[in-house]
């Protein structure tokens, strides 16, 4: 890996008029002879217009910077996976990508992916690389070998209330930050009229990162002797137990959960319920279509369960392809992309919360409740690196709805939890 990327292949110059015409269509694609002879491709997760045209900015910058043409196509981020499948399959995926928190351990299983840590360790600025956050660089890596460079952080741990409902109902205006606290929170302010709730006092999404959230803050998993994790044991009943109280037991929200009255606006955004914990692109949402009640957040810390307080963080990442033809192109390229600056502009449209210590200068990170989000990544725990995690994360979900539903008990919920999830690791 040692020629630049402009050495590796000098850019062939394609009329400026067509370039130009395609460049302002984010959804073009690398169509026509001008792309046809491009010097690498990227798939974006991306559906937001503000981030495709600032991706479209920053491929046109370093094209300037180094000569390497890169052309950016987009996929929504429910098919993308699918999508890059069927690439890898036929032997003609783009040369590098992004992608979620399993990505890393589904791909580099199967020998997709290209490891970058002689980059990272010895051409990638050492102070740089040691900037980021130790989860960013533990969730890239995989099998002892970095597979990636972070590019966005989220989490959905983050708890909100309404300071302005709290005071109508006569409650000191501070945000639970325990199990009991919470519960007692949620039933003083619970609005209902007979079975028809006016407004619920949680709203929760019936899915694995929510359960894994409780089961962290109740001890995580007990792993049995063929290191198998045990959903079926004691923290994994208190956490989905906690999970299902608020619709069948305390009748806080409606057991299926609170439906959003509108695109992009979330139950708490709408007045309909008094907490909920918020992804950082729901707040920003929340921000541009409500501003009046985004003033009336209140955001606190991660809640303290029986055990630890805490829950998990995730991370988009750049990956390069194994057999990328120019491998240090593609490299260079995520580099730059990841940077500081094209990072922010790129994740304009869903801000990323910090994952490295220079983004906790950010403007946006001296304000609330963007503040208390950067500040609760230091209660972050990764996920387990599962290379079938994606199925197994489907599977986990469709057994919370069940018991959260009363379709089946929490014990047969957790019992079929890990029969799934068995089955899964195992291939069938």
């Amino acid at each position: 890996m040692t020629p630049t990327p402009a050495d590796a292949r000098p850019p062939v110059q394609a009329p400026f008029n067509e370039i130009k015409e395609m460049r302002t269509d984010p959804d073009s694609g690398c169509s026509g002879e001008a792309w046809n002879r491009v010097g690498v491709i990227c798939r974006f997760n991306l559906t937001e217009l503000n981030s495709k045209t600032a991706v479209l900015k920053h491929v046109s910058v370093f094209e300037d910077l180094t000569g390497v043409r890169v052309c950016p196509v987009f996929s929504d981020e429910a098919t993308a996976f699918d999508k890059l499948g069927s690439e890898l399959a036929a032997g003609s995926p783009p040369d590098f990508w992004t992608g979620g928190d399993y990505w890393i351990p589904a791909l580099a299983s199967r020998g997709h992916l290209l490891e970058i840590e002689e980059y990272v360790q010895h051409r990638y600025h050492a102070s740089v690389w040691a900037d980021y956050y130790e989860t960013a660089r533990q969730d890239v890596e995989f099998g002892g070998h970095i597979y990636g460079i972070p590019f966005r952080a989220d989490h959905r741990g983050t708890p909100f209330v309404r300071p302005s409902m709290m005071e109508r109902a006569g409650i000191p205006v501070e945000v639970p930050s325990t199990w009991d606290e919470l519960n007692e929170f949620t039933r003083k302010l619970t609005v209902k009229s007979g079975d028809h709730f006016i407004r619920s006092g949680i709203n929760l999404r019936h899915e694995a990162r929510v359960y894994m959230d409780w089961l962290l803050q109740a001890g995580n998993l007990r792993i049995d002797e063929s290191g198998m994790p045990l959903n079926s044991s004691a923290n994994g009943r208190v956490a989905l137990e906690q999970h299902v109280r608020h619709g069948l037991r305390d009748g806080t929200m409606p057991p299926g959960g609170v439906g959003s009255p509108g695109a992009f606006v979330d139950p708490i955004c709408a007045g309909t319920t008094a907490y909920q914990q918020l992804w950082a692109s729901q707040v920003a949402f929340c921000e541009s279509r409500s501003p009046e009640i985004f003033g009336d957040l209140l955001p606190g810390e991660p809640l303290m369960g029986p055990a630890q307080k805490g829950m998990h963080v995730y991370f988009e990442k750049y990956m390069v392809w194994r057999d990328a033809e120019i491998p240090d192109a593609a490299i260079e390229a995520i580099t730059y992309l990841s940077s500081t600056g094209p990072a922010l502009e790129i994740n304009i449209s869903s801000p990323s919360l910090p994952y490295h210590k220079f983004m906790e200068t950010y403007e946006i990170f001296e304000r609330e409740p963007y503040r208390q989000m950067a500040s609760n990544m230091q209660f972050g725990q990764l996920p387990s690196p599962q290379p079938r995690g994606m199925a197994i994360r489907r599977a986990i979900s469709n057994r919370v709805r069940q018991a959260a539903l009363g379709t089946v008990s929490v014990r047969d919920s957790l019992d079929g939890m890990d029969s799934d999830i068995s089955r899964i690791q195992a291939g069938l």
